[in-house]
């Protein structure tokens, strides 16, 4: 392969000449230029919404490759949304032909147990090496984000190699509120967009100047650092067994599409991705050297709040919450027997990264037979606060047994601003975060249910929500009743509860957990049962942020991930397969 023949190719594309309905390239390899840029033309699908045609971004995107020839040796690989998500969003996830990942790296994937995400969706970078999307970003949507994260580490020495997944975020995401297009700051949606991750400034200045030769806008890209502290970059002058570089993925969250017809469009299409891989200069290495020819470090991390509290609505959610009460009490005769308060779960990134004894979301629950302390950051983001159930809950009794109704009651973050798309998931431990097994409300579904329990008090209960989950929603059904069937949820099944609130766009970054209230779940059952008796609600509880997205080992909950996923599945004896998507 020749600059010439991408050079030739460039000319033909511009001229109109280029077939394309050549066949694709097998694999996505080291990048053959006319294959590459032929099977890039032949992917372009009808029903992306953007401001650039398909033709003239495949036009700059095949420009600007030749000018990186001669820097790079170019990997291409794809973008896409297939592998899965939960049942509120899908994640884009980045695949290079598996060659590019090394025999022993394969081996130590494989002999570690609880990788719930497959290694073949992370990739080894070296210290002067890009990885890059051109694209366009979704169509308006409530929320996406783009970030990378240090997806798996293999500490130790020796020939035993494991590893496990830090699942850390390398610093803020790049998000709807903040990512550079050509729409400019305020029009983020369906427009052109420049992806660049690297631990090297000079890398990403490459980039930008061969994209703005070819007629992008550098005020369209967007930088998106490793953080040369933290990562462990691949030195290929040595075997993998014996440098045990670091992993690295790509999370792309999308939530709740205005349009669902252009959001599934979007979301079929597979993008193309290059990874850049530095040549040997004169007298140099084949991977640019050990470190980055300028290194980048993490930014500063943005600051949560914007100081307007939702705690003026305190009192109204106590109201909502007798009201609640009398309400299963008088119409079908069940009391509160149990309440699962939740809170703010902010795992330290740092960390996760480095430290095996931190287990901030997936930590034991002896209730559950669960020991095992997994290290992992479980792929949050710093865009998100998360709710979950803390350490001293009581999680003996988190089931929807056939007689019971669980009541998710708390504030609608996204109708007062804190929260730009919000989330409330139940769902079963034995196929955790599956459509079918997870019912799960957005802010928009939840919108009413306050006013629904408590209709005196307004406009405070416009902003409240009271969302229930039955085994029998009557006929008509009930307003805000979610039916759960013994299919979707057993009725001896655990349960793991979990509220994600996303991006206030005041500051761009997640909310903080002093200025919002966390949800909890009221458990009703019938009066008749002698054993049971009325419990007192109790205040949510509020936990501070510290470094890089903090969160503190016993005030966190555990998500159904990892080691601990797996001997769950195990004791289960597997009934009904699959592990958890991300």
């Amino acid at each position: 392969m020749t600059k010439a023949t991408i050079l030739v190719l460039l000319s033909l594309l511009l001229s109109g000449n280029a077939s394309v309905t050549a066949a694709r390239s097998s694999g996505y390899g080291a990048m053959d230029a006319k294959d590459s840029i032929i099977q890039t033309v032949a992917s372009e699908e009808d029903g992306i919404v953007c401001d650039t045609t398909g033709a003239k971004r495949h036009k700059v995107l095949a420009q600007a490759l030749g000018t990186l020839f001669d820097q790079y040796e170019i990997h291409e690989g794809n973008l896409s949304f297939h592998m899965g998500g939960n049942p509120a969003g899908k994640y884009g996830v980045v695949k290079f032909d598996d060659a590019l990942i090394p025999t022993a790296l394969k081996r130590a994937a494989k002999a570690t147990a609880g990788f719930p995400v497959p290694i073949e969706v992370s990739f080894l970078m070296g210290p002067q090496d890009a990885v890059f999307w051109y694209g366009c970003t979704p169509p308006p949507t409530r929320y996406f984000s783009i970030r990378s994260y240090l997806a798996y580490r293999f500490p130790g020495e020796g020939r035993n190699i494991s590893g496990y997944m830090p699942g850390a975020e390398l610093g803020d995401p790049v998000n709807n509120a903040v990512i550079r297009t050509t729409g400019g700051p305020t029009d983020p949606f369906g427009k052109t967009t420049l992806f660049v991750s690297t631990g090297d400034k000079v890398a990403f200045h490459r980039v930008r100047e061969a994209f703005a030769q070819a007629g992008l806008p550098g005020e369209a890209a967007n930088l998106d650092v490793l953080p040369s502290e933290l990562v462990r970059f691949r030195d290929t002058t040595l075997p993998w067994a014996v440098d045990r570089s670091d992993t690295i993925a790509w999370q792309f969250r999308v939530n709740e599409f205005i349009n669902p017809a252009e959001g599934a469009a979007y979301l079929d299409k597979a993008w193309p991705v290059f990874l850049l891989r530095a040549k040997p200069s004169e007298g140099g290495r084949g991977d640019g050297g050990v470190a980055p020819a300028m290194p980048l470090t993490a930014p500063p991390l943005k600051t949560r709040g914007t100081g307007e509290s939702e705690e003026w609505l305190r009192s109204a959610l106590e109201k909502l919450v007798e009201a609640v009460k009398t309400r299963m009490e008088v119409d079908r005769g069940l009391v509160l027997t149990h309440s699962f308060p939740l809170a703010p779960c902010m795992p330290d990134a740092i960390r996760c990264i480095s430290d095996l004894d931190y287990c901030p979301v997936a930590m034991p629950i002896p209730q559950w037979n669960l020991t095992a302390c997994n290290p992992t950051c479980d792929w949050f983001t710093r865009d998100s606060l998360y709710s979950t159930p803390p350490a001293d809950s009581d999680f003996i009794n988190f089931m929807i047994p056939r007689d019971r109704i669980l009541i998710v009651v708390g504030v609608n973050h996204a109708l007062l601003g804190k929260a730009a798309f919000t989330n409330f998931l139940v769902t079963g431990i034995r196929n955790p975060e599956r459509p079918g097994h997870t019912p799960n409300f957005s802010s928009s579904h939840l919108a009413g249910s306050g006013q629904y329990y408590l209709p005196g008090v307004r406009p405070e209960s416009d902003f409240l929500y009271a969302q229930e989950l039955s085994r029998d929603c009557g006929f008509p059904p009930r307003p805000f009743c979610e039916l759960v069937t013994e299919d979707n949820i057993a009725y001896d099944e655990y349960l793991f509860f979990a509220e994600r609130a996303y991006l206030e766009m005041q500051t761009t970054v997640g909310p903080s957990p002093d200025e919002v209230i966390s949800p909890f779940i009221l458990a009703f059952d019938p009066a008749a049962d002698p054993l049971l008796t009325a419990v007192d609600v109790p205040e949510p509880r509020v936990k501070p942020e510290g470094g890089m997205g903090t969160g503190r080992r016993h005030g966190a909950a555990a998500t159904l991930r990892g080691q601990r996923l797996s001997s769950m599945m195990a004791e289960n004896g597997d009934k009904e397969g699959g592990t958890a998507e991300q």
